[in-house]
């Protein structure tokens, strides 16, 4: 079991915080590491998780693509791990975004 302090919102923070540009790239995507580890213990609070999913379907959105990969890591690991707290927000991130999308004729 793990015991002590969880840092991933510390983390979260931080990657919020770095501006988005190529020269950060690395750095970002050291980060998006980072919370991938988290994400890989399968222990994660229900708020974390649910954080980090909601965190990583965000990032989706920032026009600078070569994130997304880190990101998409990110929910897969999570999402395999942990199943129920990740899945009902992704669950629901896609839907709103299929909304979005135009009637196929």
């Amino acid at each position: 079991s793990l015991s002590g302090l969880c840092d991933v919102i510390s983390l979260l923070r931080t990657l919020e915080s770095i501006p988005i540009a190529l020269p950060n790239e690395r750095r970002i995507s050291s980060q998006l590491s980072r919370v991938e580890v988290y994400a890989r213990t399968g222990k994660l609070p229900i708020v974390y998780a649910e954080a980090i999913a909601a965190h990583m379907i965000g990032l989706l959105h920032v026009k600078f693509a070569p994130i997304w990969p880190s990101a998409v890591q990110v929910v897969v690991t999570l999402s395999s791990a942990q199943e129920g707290p990740a899945w009902s927000y992704i669950e629901e991130a896609l839907k709103r975004s299929m909304d979005k999308l135009p009637p196929s004729e």
